[in-house]
């Protein structure tokens, strides 16, 4: 009498299915799995085997052969993993096992440099179950061993992980695509690279974008991620980081405010080398580039249309842009929990966070579950993304859900950006203007600037919290949330302009003398009177300042400004000027080389 499962393993192996190849079959004995191939070349049969992690059998002692025989013996000769391939003489399993065991049929190996891998003899032969050397172009089937469950190969739901894995490694459900409807499958949450990160094949190397900052703040955290800051090799890759990592960045200059690059000459001025130490020559400047505008422009960035832009401190959005980080290896995984639709605990998914505003379809019809859209929060906003096992993404002191109040992936009107320390782009942090003199679970305290005076806040969803005409930051000009020496109070607009006066009052006589004076500039500042000849305005600057003068607004005179913020010059009115024509005067107020304030602006007529 036949056993069930001896007899389900009979008819299992006369089914058509197994004229080209058998399911994989269980030896309790030695614990491992063994599959038979097709007919094929001893190479292509080990190939198959490397492919699922194994390798053609080796066979150990004659229990392991006689089970091989008894099992696949009727489809014989059978490929085995022995071999002398590397050396004439010398055989070995593929596998790397020890020889502990051998069974040639009489005479044989006999076959020298021209017969180099062994086959086990089928059921009828003389010598059946015993082994004989073969040319390895001959046509056999080959028996594959693996020493793990066979489920670790096969990943039926999809979702990037094998069933085995599922069940013994993760705990997830093998019939489901995204086992804590999170939007993110299984296999994308221990499988994968954080998304933020792009790999370009032409190179093997991989990027992403830092957080918004100052360049060497954007460097620190390329470091830290093992790179550098972008080094651009040629128009190939420049191009490639414009399709797959170009950002704006800010509202100030919709053309002018990509990400930072590696090239900088911070070393030797006018002399831009990139950070990483090569020596690569190509260039991609914008016309007119690198200016060095004040002398201060140090460090590059990409525009809107690829090419190059040397900047400075505190010219384009508070310098608060994303660095193109590049590494040569490998991201390291992203590992959230694929048990847990929130594994930084901040109220928002792990999908949401990501930017998947979808789930997983699954495959109802065959039993796959995918994205419960019953518990899935799709992301309203897909462009910006937070990291999901960050709480405070930004680091600006709140948590991420503590900024997205409703849990959308959206910043709507009354809430702050958790994708953006700098919600209303003042210059000031979101936590530093609300007061928070300490981050929350997750903020880099590297990052976080705490309040230094969290009796008094600003606005930070308003760039311009006293309505005064001076951003935020322009008026708090260290950014940590105290009024100090020669900062303007960001809560009173009377100090946002200081005064402009010009005598004479109401005409200016061509050829004649007119004396301007700054009253209540900052102290030891210098003062830039422009005039414009077309109107009054307004002109926005790149750092968010606004000019009362329509272009061209030309240079006229340079005031030092005294230690009491008073400052006073006397010039010519130039003997070109035009009879009888309207001229608009302002003054911007620099420190430290960067313009940091207004005059009033002053009309007069010139005869």
């Amino acid at each position: 009498m036949i056993s069930r499962p001896l007899l389900f393993l009979t008819l299992l192996l006369a089914s058509p299915l197994f004229s080209q190849e058998s399911p994989w079959i269980y030896n309790s004995s030695t614990k491992h799995w063994y599959k038979m191939t097709r007919s094929m070349s001893w190479l292509d049969a080990e190939n198959s085997a490397l492919s699922v992690q194994g390798h053609l059998l080796s066979i150990s002692d004659f229990y392991e052969n006689d089970w091989v025989f008894q099992t696949f013996g009727d489809y014989g000769p059978l490929w085995i993993g022995f071999n002398d391939e590397l050396q004439e003489g010398v055989w070995d399993w593929t596998s790397g096992d020890r020889i502990t065991y051998l069974k040639w049929s009489p005479n044989q190996p006999n076959g020298g440099a021209l017969q180099n891998a062994a086959a086990m003899l089928p059921t009828g032969h003389a010598a059946a179950s015993s082994w004989s050397d073969f040319r390895t172009t001959q046509k056999f089937r080959g028996v594959i061993e693996i020493n793990f469950h066979p489920g670790f190969l096969y990943d039926n739901d999809g979702d990037g992980l094998t069933d085995g894995e599922e069940i013994s490694l993760w705990g997830t459900d093998p019939k489901d695509q995204d086992s804590d409807d999170d939007g993110l499958s299984d296999g994308e949450e221990v499988l994968y690279p954080h998304p933020a990160w792009h790999w370009n094949e032409s190179n093997n190397h991989w990027y992403r974008l830092s957080a918004s900052g100052t360049w060497d703040e954007a460097e620190a955290e390329a470091v830290l991620a093992g790179g550098h800051l972008a080094t651009i090799r040629n128009a190939a890759e420049n191009d490639w980081l414009l399709q797959n990592l170009y950002r704006d960045s800010c509202s100030s200059n919709p053309d002018l405010n990509g990400p930072w690059i590696g090239l900088n000459d911070t070393r030797i001025e006018g002399s831009f080398e990139w950070i990483s130490g090569e020596l690569t020559t190509y260039r991609n400047w914008l016309p007119g580039e690198p200016n060095s505008w004040l002398g201060q422009e140090d460090h590059v960035h990409m525009s809107a249309n690829g090419q190059w832009n040397d900047l400075g401190p505190e010219i384009l959005c508070w310098d608060r842009l994303p660095g193109i980080i590049e590494i040569d290896f490998e991201p390291p995984l992203l590992g959230t929990d694929p048990l847990n639709p929130d594994s930084d605990g901040d109220s928002l998914q792990d999908g949401q966070e990501l930017g998947r505003d979808q789930g997983w379809p699954g495959d109802p019809a065959n039993g796959i579950a995918g994205t419960d859209l019953a518990w899935f929060h799709p992301d309203a906003d897909p462009s910006t993304t937070t990291h999901p096992l960050d709480n405070d993404s930004d680091d600006d002191g709140f948590g991420d859900g503590d900024e997205d109040i409703d849990a959308d992936g959206q910043q709507d009107s009354h809430e702050l950006d958790a994708s953006s320390k700098d919600t209303d782009e003042d210059g000031i942090q979101d936590g530093t203007e609300s007061g928070l003199t300490q981050g929350t679970l997750g903020t880099n305290p590297q990052i976080f600037k705490p309040d230094n005076d969290p009796v008094t806040v600003t606005d930070p969803l308003n760039a311009d919290s006293d309505g005064g005409g001076l951003l935020d930051g322009l008026e708090d000009r260290d950014k940590n949330g105290l009024v100090d020496l020669f900062d303007t109070d960001p809560n009173l607009p009377s100090d946002d302009q200081y005064v402009l006066e010009v005598d004479p009052l109401f005409f200016l006589s061509i050829g004649g003398l007119a004396n301007f004076q700054v009253i209540d500039a900052r102290p030891f500042s210098l003062c830039h009177v422009l005039y414009s000849l077309t109107g009054s305005g307004p002109t926005t600057l790149l750092n968010g300042l606004q000019l009362d003068l329509t272009p061209p607004a030309t240079p006229f005179a340079a005031l030092f400004v005294s230690g009491l913020g008073h400052g006073s010059r006397t010039v010519q009115v130039p003997l070109t000027a035009p009879m009888g024509a309207q001229v608009w005067f302002q003054a911007i107020e620099f420190d430290s080389g960067s313009p940091t304030r207004m005059s009033n602006n002053l009309l007069r007529l010139l005869y």
